[in-house]
């Protein structure tokens, strides 16, 4: 006999084979409708500020690191995990081309309401220089030199990582040269003075050789 299932989908268990002796309460398949997913995210407590339910997210996934979806939040756990310091939040994000598969690893690049962009570097431009998170500025004002900038870092997406503030959009950073800058700063030692090149705290300074480097971008 036919068994007709309640909605279309994509059968993701069975548990029934050609030939079983089987009653009404027997499970024989499980359907899934993946048009729609979810995509369940740890949101770190320093940016529970910035992500709210109903906050756009852009989804960017190991699989199709070109290609990227937009959601929105629909749940956030009230919780915090003790060893983590984040809460889950649920993304429901549109499906059409069944991209997204259950267990994919994917990550979020959550907007800001009013629709502008955060400021995006690479993961390579970051540094730790004691217990600061910083990344080095070409000086538009004098060639070769580059000033130390503390950052303060949002929501990763494939190669690049989000800053809430300490950079601007349009700002030139070190991307793959910057360990060497870093490394050369420690050898001269700071010698503070204040930017003059970018608006923010006071900077340091290091006369270095020129690197090329990547502009900040929006995605």
């Amino acid at each position: 006999m036919d068994v007709p299932a309640p909605i279309s989908g994509v059968v993701t268990a069975r548990t029934a084979n050609v030939g079983l002796n089987v009653d009404q309460t027997t499970p024989l398949l499980t359907v899934t409708d993946l048009s729609t997913v979810w995509v369940v995210v740890d949101v770190y407590e320093k940016d529970f500020s910035h992500v709210t339910v109903g906050s756009r997210a852009q989804i960017t996934t190991h699989a199709y690191p070109d290609r990227s979806l937009d959601g929105r939040v629909s749940y956030i756990d009230p919780q915090v995990s003790s060893e983590t310091r984040t809460a889950k939040a649920r993304i429901e994000v549109a499906n059409p081309r069944a991209d997204l598969r259950l267990g994919m690893y994917a990550e979020a690049l959550f907007k800001s309401e009013g629709g502008a962009s955060m400021p995006m570097v690479p993961r390579a431009a970051v540094q730790n220089v004691g217990d600061r998170t910083v990344v080095y500025l070409v000086d538009p004002v004098k060639p070769g030199t580059f000033i130390e900038r503390e950052v303060r870092l949002g929501a990763a997406a494939g190669d690049h990582v989000s800053v809430l503030s300490g950079v601007q959009v349009g700002d030139v950073v070190v991307g793959e040269g910057s360990f060497s800058v870093r490394a050369e700063r420690e050898r001269l030692g700071p010698r503070a003075s204040p930017s003059t090149s970018v608006q923010g705290p006071a900077a340091t300074h290091a006369r270095l050789p020129g690197h090329v480097v990547p502009r900040l971008n929006t995605p």
